[in-house]
């Protein structure tokens, strides 16, 4: 409830902040999140433990995962006050790379499963295909309590973006889009639902959803990944990847696994490129990585 009521407050506060400001002030909120949140701080830091590699020191460690928590901070800035940010501002602040793979796709009229991560910031690049007349429907993980999920939404959906929580009926959801030939956003970096595919990442096994790839077989729709970076002067770089083939790779049960493999490459790639835009709070690895490496029972 505590977390609605400062969600209700920065809504009608933060569109009101100039940009600098904002970006300043909620740098600040991400550094008192980081002494705080111990339990998402511990998480931070297993996950990079393990992306930077064992010849990381405990101070680079740290200090990526401090910068973590300030992207993250912004993020939140810039969704709330995203009903109020025009689109041709979106597209001022943004550079997409070879936006052109991500047309030709479409233009196969199966629509088009876009596979990305919790990285960057998606919630407002985003917004450019719906200003760009795509529609587009995400799926995202329910929080607590309901209102607070409802009210993160309506953030995420005021430009045209439709956003929809996990669950069966989110399936019949993306499937219809599909069949109209919109686009399908996927997050491919945390198993949520507990079935992903057990795979090597980062040279640790771990799992990780393999929801897009099962939907490109099932509809044949292409799975193009695509990732967003926050610039140091808070603009973005969008990186819009080739389709992933996923032809001649064996039986549906090969293929499920080569497609998350190739997928998961992309994902090391990103992510050991800009550790810091990795907003994951949840401990991906099991807690073998963490003793292995020697990381943290924070004292």
């Amino acid at each position: 409830m505590l977390a609605y009521l400062m969600f209700r407050l920065a809504c009608l506060v933060t569109p009101w902040i100039p940009g600098k400001l904002g970006y300043a002030l909620f740098s600040f909120f991400g550094d008192v999140g980081y002494l705080a949140a111990r339990p998402a701080r511990s998480a931070v830091k297993a996950n990079l433990a393990r992306v930077l590699g064992e010849g990381a020191s405990q101070d680079r460690i740290r200090a990526v995962a401090r910068q973590t928590f300030r992207n993250a901070a912004k993020n939140y800035f810039d969704l709330f006050r995203l009903p109020r940010l025009p689109a041709a501002q979106v597209e001022r602040i943004l550079t997409i790379h070879n936006w052109e793979r991500l047309e030709q796709a479409l233009a196969e009229g199966q629509g088009l499963i876009l596979a990305t991560a919790h990285f960057g910031n998606f919630d407002l690049v985003g917004q450019i295909l719906a200003g760009r007349g795509f529609r587009v429907t995400a799926l995202a993980e329910p929080l607590n309590p309901p209102k607070l999920f409802r009210l993160v939404n309506a953030l995420r959906n005021s430009q045209g973006l439709s956003f929809e929580p996990m669950g069966p009926a989110a399936l019949r959801s993306v499937l219809r889009a599909l069949r109209r030939g919109e686009i399908v956003g996927l997050a491919c970096d945390r198993d949520l639902q507990g079935n992903g595919v057990k795979l090597p990442f980062f040279g640790e096994e771990t799992r990780l959803p393999a929801g897009a790839i099962y939907l490109g077989l099932k509809t044949g729709a292409p799975i193009v990944p695509a990732f967003v970076i926050r610039r140091r002067d808070n603009t973005f770089s969008a990186f819009v990847e080739e389709p992933l083939k996923l032809e001649g790779l064996g039986n549906e049960e090969e293929t499920v696994l080569l497609g998350t493999r190739k997928m998961a490459s992309l994902l090391e790639k990103y992510i050991s490129g800009f550790p810091d835009q990795w907003v994951v709070f949840d401990q991906i690895w099991q807690d073998k990585s963490r003793r292995e490496l020697g990381v943290y029972c924070e004292r």
